[in-house]
């Protein structure tokens, strides 16, 4: 199993989501794990850089001031995050607007680089019914023969941000995995315990059916305050739930 992997993270004016992102990753890190974290804002914003470097011994902090937005932006930061990884064989691809929640997380996820080329917490069902790039493991090779940016066709937007590695297995027959999730089954919801069964949002599970990742969903919308819809989690709520998880010494 690897004991070095590089986890690439972008972020736009989100310190609480971007912290909560590391912090999280840092409690439930193996100690035989080291984890390379390369923090790209997608601004000239550096007022909270320097707490975000506090949070572990090795980040990279990036400053990438792109004129684009939403998924453009997101795959901006792959794009320039992806020359300070180089020479490893695998990448950690993540929102910031995710959470692990259990000790499981790590080793579940690497244990499938041992049969697959690429594994995630969710598939996006909205288009290619790809490995969603909010929380996605790939090799550095298939990362290196595709795109991550966004493939348009007729004005329509056919492959989002991170989709194209899925489409690149697909093509090549290579193996590729995604965790059992809520999203993508809601059934799962009936198997969990408080406080994660009624916490809506998407929660990926072990082979115990124990949450081991959150990911909130429009954080970066919701942090900027321009995303509004009922019976959705919201930034406070996030926060409040995640450092209280965080916050417990037995989970």
């Amino acid at each position: 199993m690897i004991d070095y992997l590089p986890v690439i993270i972008p972020t736009f004016h989100s310190p609480e989501l971007t912290s909560i992102c590391i912090r999280s990753m840092e409690k439930y890190r193996p100690d035989w794990l080291h984890l390379k974290y390369v923090v790209v804002e997608n601004s000239e914003d550096t007022s909270y850089k320097r707490d975000i470097l506090a949070l572990a011994d090795d980040i990279t902090w990036i400053n990438n001031p792109t004129t684009l937005i939403n998924s453009w932006a997101n795959a901006d930061a792959i794009k320039v995050a992806l020359p300070h990884v180089l020479g490893v064989s695998w990448v950690f691809l993540v929102h910031n607007d995710t959470c692990v929640t259990n000790s499981s997380f790590f080793p579940s996820m690497l244990s499938k680089l041992e049969e697959t080329v690429l594994v995630g917490t969710v598939l996006d069902p909205s288009r290619l019914n790809a490995v969603h790039v909010s929380g996605y493991i790939s090799s550095m090779l298939l990362l290196k023969m595709t795109d991550p940016f966004p493939v348009m066709q007729a004005g329509v937007m056919i492959a989002d941000v991170g989709d194209m590695p899925t489409v690149k297995c697909r093509e090549e027959k290579w193996p590729h995995y995604c965790f059992p999730n809520t999203f993508n089954d809601a059934t799962l919801i009936e198997k969990l315990l408080e406080p994660f069964k009624s916490f809506h949002v998407d929660r990926c599970l072990d082979a115990d059916n124990n949450v081991m990742w959150m990911h909130l969903g429009r954080g970066t919308p919701k942090t900027q305050g321009v995303y509004n819809k009922p019976n959705r989690v919201y930034l406070p709520g996030w926060v409040e739930f995640c450092e209280r998880h965080l916050n417990a010494d037995s989970v």
